[in-house]
């Protein structure tokens, strides 16, 4: 998918580690000879702190996990999709959305946003 929508050449390497800091480390070790890095398959809660810590490790390349970004990015597309079918702007929409409760926020608890528009 990644050479016929981005023209980019893609590689899956599977780590056979099961501590945070042994994939942290071995991630920071590989970083430099990749272009961006897309990590899968790593469950909640450990994904998060994965993730923080490779922002701390300030990799001069793109980290992406699916799980975290991936699912926003299709959910936004999907409200956008769905406004444009029943002809409204976002600013008019009354919107209310929840995250699961068992992933933690930034400050270690569980998150839940609610928004709608306008407010």
């Amino acid at each position: 998918m990644a050479r016929n929508e981005a023209g980019t050449t893609t590689s899956v390497l599977c780590l056979s580690v099961r501590r945070v800091d042994h994939l942290v480390t071995a991630i920071v070790a590989l970083a430099p000879g990749f272009g961006g890095i897309d990590l899968a398959e790593i469950p909640a809660p450990a994904c998060f702190e994965v993730s923080r810590r490779l922002r701390q490790a300030a990799l001069r390349i793109p980290v992406f996990h699916d799980r975290q970004h991936g699912v926003p990015v299709v959910v936004l597309a999907g409200l956008r999709n769905a406004l444009r079918a029943v002809n409204k702007q976002v600013e008019a929409a009354r919107l209310v959305a929840t995250s699961r409760l068992d992933q933690p926020s930034d400050h270690g608890g569980p998150t839940t946003v609610i928004y709608r528009s306008g407010d």
